[in-house]
């Protein structure tokens, strides 16, 4: 089953909870069918009969009843001859699919228990990572994400620490560009926390009159990276600006970005463009200082 529908906001979990409780109440009270041929449409309207959106009804229709009180509709389609045929209801999915549209999704029957089988084998799996035959608590689960964001934290940092001999490289392979250093280097695979940590601690060993530009490449993800720092003396005479620069890099790889002054970041999806972008950097330095 797949149901667009108009509404606000999302649909919570203990509201599709009461929904799908409501909807086995009624299969488990095996409701029968009750069903009227040639009945004229505005009786049927009057009885509350639901009328599906874009269906085009003649002056006599079907009018198919599970209970006065929870589904009276007009409908020409193939129907259980009770509710208790269903078996079972379970709801799969809620979400957005545009602008204050909502779409809900559920099986039922075979697909329901089938469904149910692998959400309980799932957490089988999940109890035996634990080594609990018990379902594991919130507060285990909780702190074990918190246990691995710190240790994911923790080797950043370790991380970091080890390309601050590359930053130092970096700044020994300076060129000198109109009296001002460019600094340029080529990281692999970092996230762009990990780049622009990179790119402040790089701005502190900079000197004076300089310009650094770091990059990194993910190619399974097809994105790249650039981090842009500008030395305070350049950016106070109004000399250079890193947003400048790197948005004019990253346009070269297919993407955008900007930042402050004396820092700024950029991405793009062209990560095979990457070194021939790094390349550039000394002229398009040269290009802005005039």
């Amino acid at each position: 089953l797949r149901f667009d529908f108009s509404h606000f906001e999302r649909v919570s979990t203990d509201e599709l909870r009461q929904i799908e409780d409501r909807v086995n109440d009624v299969i488990q009270s095996n409701v029968q069918k009750g069903e009227d041929v040639e009945v004229p449409i505005k009786d049927a309207m009057a009885r509350g009969a639901m009328a599906l959106f874009g269906e085009k009804y003649g002056d006599t229709v079907r009018v198919i009843t599970f209970d006065p009180d929870f589904s009276v509709e007009l409908c020409g389609g193939i129907h259980v001859m009770a509710t208790g045929e269903i078996g079972l209801f379970k709801f799969v999915s809620e979400g957005s699919v545009a602008a204050g549209i909502r779409r809900i999704e559920a099986v039922a029957g075979s697909e329901a228990i089938a469904y149910l089988h692998r959400e309980m084998d799932e957490l089988s799996r999940v109890r035996g990572q634990f080594k609990s035959l018990q379902r594991p608590s919130d507060e285990e689960v909780s702190d074990l994400l918190s246990a691995n964001k710190q240790l994911e934290k923790n080797l950043s940092a370790l991380r970091i620490k080890a390309l601050s001999a590359d930053l130092d490289r970096f700044v020994e392979d300076g060129e000198k560009i109109k009296d001002t250093t460019v600094i340029v280097g080529e990281l692999d695979s970092l996230d762009m926390n990990m780049l622009r940590s990179l790119a402040e601690q790089l701005k502190a060993k900079m000197s004076p009159n300089s310009v650094g530009v770091l990059g990194t490449a993910d190619a399974k993800a097809g994105k790249a990276y650039l981090a842009c720092c500008v030395t305070v003396d350049l950016v106070e005479k109004k000399t250079l600006s890193a947003g400048d620069i790197v948005g004019i890099l990253a346009k070269k790889l297919g993407g955008g970005g900007g930042g402050r002054p004396e820092l700024a970041t950029a991405g793009g999806r062209k990560p095979d463009k990457l070194g021939e972008v790094l390349q550039s950097t000394g002229s398009v330095v040269a290009e802005l200082l005039g």
